[in-house]
């Protein structure tokens, strides 16, 4: 049996299995796709489940089945972080991977440190010095900006996205790809540029989907790219739980 984490989201469901200690990426599919067949696909063979979930038809429908099948479930929420105080509000709208991925920066380093999210969103996430999460930013990611200008934009295509090249577009796709790029870059570097001049020096993480598309001299600031944040943050969440006994002892765990 083994230890499987689950990153929902509103473009992928994730996942990544625990071996010798660390996250091994694993099954993933769109979220659109969902399906009871998927997750139960993903669930096979596993007796620990840790999850965040940032979709509630998905969050249930993995309460449905681990219910069930009898595997043990975990969801991460706000209430689980203890080292950075949440200057928030409400808190439970903090989505539970950001507050994940929050986790995997703090296993690297003390603050500050600033987060970055590429996904449907791109989210970024502001850490002070004294551990407080000041809150961040949140505008339309890769994907997300792609439809809504083809469903706001009658003549603008479905266009699917690439990394474009240099240069103006020489057609309706290549600029709807290099506007929508140069947007968020844009959004980026203006958020990091601001958080920076709050707390100087704070490290930068690079984390989601989108990440992939970046490369050097793309921004002006330095960062760590880490796909693995939100994984290592569930992680870290389990292991939590494991070593307050809030969990059952029936699995070694790496310390």
């Amino acid at each position: 049996m083994i230890k499987l984490l689950i990153d929902a989201g509103n473009t992928l469901i994730k996942s990544a299995v625990v071996k010798k200690g660390k996250t091994v990426p694993g099954k993933q599919f769109r979220t659109s796709l969902l399906s009871e067949k998927k997750l139960r696909d993903i669930l096979k063979n596993t007796h620990t489940c840790v999850c965040c979930s940032v979709v509630p038809k998905v969050t249930a429908l993995l309460k449905k089945i681990c219910r069930s099948s009898g595997i043990k479930i975990y969801f991460l929420t706000y209430r689980d972080i203890a080292l950075v105080k949440l200057k928030y509000a409400p808190l439970k709208d903090i989505g539970a991977d950001r507050i994940a991925s929050i986790i995997g920066a703090l296993i690297q380093r003390r603050p500050p440190f600033i987060i970055v999210d590429i996904g449907s969103a791109v989210t970024c996430e502001l850490v002070d010095k004294k551990s407080n999460y000041r809150g961040g930013v949140i505008f339309p990611g890769i994907e997300l900006s792609l439809k809504a200008l083809n469903e706001g934009c009658a003549l603008l295509p479905d266009t699917a996205f690439s990394r474009p090249r240099k240069g103006p577009g020489t057609n309706t796709g290549e600029c709807i790809r290099k506007g929508v790029w140069a947007a968020t870059l844009g959004g980026i570097e203006k958020t990091v540029s601001d958080f920076l001049k709050r707390e100087p020096g704070a490290a930068v993480f690079l984390t989601g989907s989108g990440s992939r598309f970046l490369r050097p001299g793309d921004l002006s600031f330095r960062y760590k790219k880490d796909q693995a944040l939100v994984f290592n943050g569930l992680l870290q969440f389990y292991k939590n739980l494991y070593n307050q006994n809030l969990i059952e002892r029936d699995i070694p765990i790496s310390k």
